[in-house]
């Protein structure tokens, strides 16, 4: 890492009551790190399926058992359909973790 990268990462590290709790830095490559990051994308394989919106036959990542809804690219990209229906309400008296 840099001194520029150590530098961001002192920069970026929260500060909660009063205390600073560093970021660590990071002790892979950076092709390692991306590896890590994009391993878990589907990219190699694609599926006919419908779109969940309009029933329309798409080419999507992800297989038509998948338990979510998957609307095609411009419908997703538009306001026609509200990303509010699957949210869920937090309960702030609780641990956010175990609401996750």
């Amino acid at each position: 890492m840099t001194d520029k990268d150590l530098e961001f990462l002192d920069m970026m590290s929260p500060v909660i009551s009063g205390k600073k709790y560093t970021l660590p830095g990071l002790d892979i490559s950076p092709l390692e790190m991306r590896r890590t990051l994009l391993g878990f994308r589907n990219q190699n394989k694609l599926y006919k399926r419908k779109c969940s919106k309009t029933n329309q036959d798409i080419i999507a990542m992800f297989s038509p058992e998948v338990p979510f809804p998957v609307y095609e690219k411009s419908l997703w990209y538009s306001d026609a359909w509200n990303p509010l229906e699957y949210g869920r309400d937090i309960d702030f008296s609780k641990n956010f973790f175990d609401q996750w």
